[in-house]
């Protein structure tokens, strides 16, 4: 099956490969918030030069240059594309910041709730956040926790994910949705990271940047390719023998997160995965409050072991989460639906 025909509704299950994907990342957090017992992340047991959180988001971000991209081409409608992106992006984040902010914080800031609300950090976090630079701490928020207090650390690649829409779709109208421009660009920026000197690739969220980077335009190539592109195990299998082979090191993490990517890409339009009916796409609800609710639980329940915490932590997001969803993002999703509908009437009928 080709990629244009994969895209196509009921021809994949990439609602459900993002919900899992969402899931990963709160197990790969776990390692962190709440080590016990000697846990060892499952993934880090295999590939210690990264975790399950790390891979997961690599996977979401090959996935997004895809859908995303393949939007931009069948609307090539710049306003339209804006205004689904910000009313896919902003309704869930300013939920869970706002929150975060005003209700877990109070709760559990060493602080008494009337002297936290009369800090302005609860009002710079969200102000910071919602704009794109991203905060992490509120005062007092989960200080004994063994990450030292981070309230919300998966918000960090949103910035990313926002500017490589920028990016995208500024390349998109510059080139006049010229292919092979397209081409050359997202080659350049999937490749830059081997020219930059010394580019570090430890576990700092600046050495995560080059990964995401490459695996989003990836996805961009894929799609602008989706009609030649064929969606079977010897894409991912392809990037798997870069990994073992070639020698940047570099290229080699990158060529080792794009064959898991593909891979999660291919298996979701397997027969019985497409099977598995997702009625409500939960994933970013998922990915949003994950971690606050990680740090909420470690902080009350602190003797739990690790799994336990991750078993805990996903009970409790997933409700979460899908109420976000009902209520929060599928109506900002309708609205942009409505807005582009109202455009496309008016500029039908002037």
């Amino acid at each position: 099956m080709y990629l244009s025909e994969y895209l196509k509704r009921g021809n994949n299950n990439l609602d459900l490969a993002r919900i899992v994907l969402a899931l990963m990342v709160i197990v790969g957090h776990s390692a962190a918030l709440h080590p016990r017992d000697g846990w060892i992340d499952p993934v880090s047991l295999f590939f210690p030069f990264t975790y399950s959180g790390a891979l997961a988001v690599k996977g979401f971000f090959l996935v997004s240059g895809i859908l995303v991209a393949n939007s931009a081409m069948d609307k090539k409608d710049i306003y339209s594309f804006l205004s689904s992106r910000f009313l896919r992006i902003f309704p869930g984040l300013l939920f869970v910041v706002v929150i975060t902010a005003f209700i877990i914080g109070p709760l559990f800031s060493t602080l008494s709730i009337n002297e936290y609300l009369r800090t302005i950090e609860p009002f710079k976090y969200v102000a910071e956040t919602i704009t794109m630079r991203v905060n992490y701490f509120l005062p007092g928020v989960f200080t004994g926790n063994a990450d030292g207090g981070s309230v919300n650390g998966s918000l960090w690649t949103i910035p990313y994910e926002v500017s490589m829409y920028c990016v995208m779709i500024g390349l998109f109208y510059l080139s006049g949705f010229n292919k092979k421009i397209i081409t050359s660009a997202s080659l350049f920026i999937i490749f830059s990271p081997v020219f930059m000197s010394n580019p570090p690739m430890g576990s700092t969220i600046s050495a995560e940047i080059y990964p995401l980077q490459s695996c989003f335009f990836t996805g961009v190539l894929f799609a602008i390719y989706k009609d030649k592109l064929k969606v079977n195990l010897m894409l991912p299998f392809i990037f798997a023998l870069l990994y073992m082979s070639i020698k940047n090191e570099i290229m080699m993490y990158i060529s080792f997160y794009i064959s898991f990517a593909s891979f999660v890409v291919v298996i979701s339009g397997f027969s019985f995965i497409k099977k598995i009916k997702i009625k409500k796409d939960i994933s970013y609800g998922v990915y949003l409050w994950g971690f606050p609710v990680q740090q909420s639980i470690s902080y009350m329940f602190n003797d739990i072991s690790t799994l336990s915490h991750i078993m805990l932590s996903i009970a409790v997001t997933i409700p979460i989460a899908y109420f976000s969803f009902v209520f929060i993002e599928s109506p900002a999703i309708n609205l942009s639906k409505k807005i582009i509908k109202h455009k496309s009437e008016s500029q039908a009928h002037p």
